[in-house]
């Protein structure tokens, strides 16, 4: 079921979406006329509530309105329901506390480690599980994060990363706030500085960036990103105050997404992602609005990192393309060279180089465009060998024999050959990985390919 409800259509009682703010199979939310908001959920997410007890009873009285696909609940003129993925977000200090006290409750009666998304009824300091098909479950600290930071996903047990998005936060406040929402007490904010320097954060001073198997990546983000971190003011003093934005294309299962979360790790920077979850809208001109205060949040977050994925979509080429879609693309080129100049890494991946418009690929935007091939030979055995460094194997594995069968295969294979290889040795009773194991489970893998190449289309 789908509510997707268009600015002027009436929700309920003469009141008229202004600006839908998430629409979900079992909800949607809406800012409505009057300052107030809608949701619209569907009967079996009632039902979940009903049954939970989750609803408090001056929710219930009167205030789900049945609708001819589910009911509707409309707040207040002035007061707000949100969910921490979608906002609107704090904005003063009893708004604030408020959540992180509606969240505490939540938490002691869940009790189910991760949460699901929720919605929170300001009007009565309350929350309510929306578990959706489409939602994902995450921990409490990282939800509890994504609210504190205006939906960036930041892990609220981290003092480093969430304070670089709390500015209207004194460190005292932020403090009493994790302390408030529920977490261990561990895990609570004491004695953070508030400005964190870049490398401090990163803290690979010495450490060399390095992708298991993959040399030419590894020695590729080495030069061009890492350096530049390590070495800020040396290239300061040589007039680069930036980095180029970064193009990566190659076939699906190449690395490419792997290679750019291990650098987004490593260097523990802001990461923010264009994808359809973040940009995509149905609604004219929305998905230009969303991609302008995505590059807005990466900019006040700088040094930040922005990854565009599936970056044809976006920025395909606008001959003979909708005036919506060459709208996008405007959008897109219009922020790159701005968020370039205000730190901020762009990486932008393909898996077709030759869909994206002309115009991207001029210097300025995407200086830096290296192409990423599967793994050959080489990179498969350089794989194994770091995957197998701590586990107990046979001196007899024939390392080169494995290489060879795997060469072309995404390296997510190689890492299933050794999981898959550990597991069954354990299962076995024996002690180390050895020969047999590892030939039974390669055998899967190649019959997969197999049959995947053999299927008729439609069979």
């Amino acid at each position: 079921m789908s509510f997707q409800l268009k600015r002027g259509d009436e929700v309920i009682d003469g009141f008229r979406v202004l600006e839908p703010i998430c629409e979900k199979q079992e909800y949607a939310i809406y800012r409505v006329e009057d300052g107030r908001y809608a949701i619209c959920i569907t009967a079996d997410l009632k039902e979940v509530w009903e049954n939970g007890n989750w609803i408090p009873d001056a929710f219930v009285s009167g205030q789900l309105h049945p609708l001819s696909c589910g009911f509707c609940y409309l707040t207040e003129s002035g007061y707000k329901l949100y969910t921490p993925q979608h906002g609107p977000y704090p904005d003063d200090w009893e708004s604030a506390e408020g959540f992180c006290s509606a969240f505490a409750r939540f938490q002691k009666k869940y009790k189910e480690g991760q949460c699901p998304n929720v919605l929170y009824i300001e009007k009565y300091d309350w929350m309510l599980p929306l578990e959706s098909e489409d939602d994902e479950k995450e921990s409490p600290e990282l939800l509890l994060g994504r609210w504190l930071t205006d939906g960036l996903p930041v892990n609220a047990s981290s003092a480093e990363m969430v304070s670089r998005f709390c500015s209207w936060l004194s460190m005292e406040q932020l403090q009493q706030l994790i302390q408030c929402s529920g977490l261990p007490k561990e895990q609570t904010l004491e004695n953070v500085d508030k400005k964190v320097d870049c490398q401090e954060l990163a803290g690979f001073e010495e450490e060399r960036f390095y992708l298991p198997g993959r040399e030419k990546l590894s020695a590729f983000f080495e030069h061009q990103v890492v350096d530049f971190f390590r070495h800020k003011e040396a290239y300061k003093r040589m007039g680069i105050h930036t980095l180029p934005a970064i193009l990566l294309y190659g076939p699906p299962g190449s690395g490419k997404t792997f290679a750019v979360s291990k650098l987004a790790e490593f260097l523990r920077l802001p990461c923010f992602e264009a994808n359809s979850e973040t940009v995509a809208s149905p609604y004219i001109h929305q998905t230009g609005k969303l991609i302008s205060e995505l590059f807005a949040k990466a900019i006040q977050a700088a040094p930040s990192i922005l990854i565009i994925d599936e970056i044809e979509a976006y920025l395909g080429k606008r001959e003979g393309a909708s005036d919506h879609h060459i709208e996008e693309v405007d959008e897109f080129l219009r922020n790159i060279p701005m968020a370039i100049e205000k730190q901020v890494l762009i990486i932008g991946m393909t898996n077709h180089l030759d869909m994206i418009d002309p115009a991207v690929l001029r210097k300025g935007r995407f200086d830096q465009i290296l192409e990423v091939e599967m793994p050959g030979k080489k990179e498969v055995r350089d794989a194994l060998h770091h995957l197998l460094a701590k586990i107990p194997q046979s001196e007899s594995l024939q390392m080169d024999v494995y290489a060879e069968k795997l060469t072309g295969h995404p390296l997510s294979d190689v890492a299933f050959l050794v999981r898959e290889a550990a597991r069954r040795t354990v299962r076995l009773g024996k002690e180390k990985i050895d020969d047999a194991v590892f030939l039974d489970v390669l055998k899967e893998i190649c019959a997969k390919d197999e049959e995947s190449n053999h299927r008729s289309i439609g069979f």
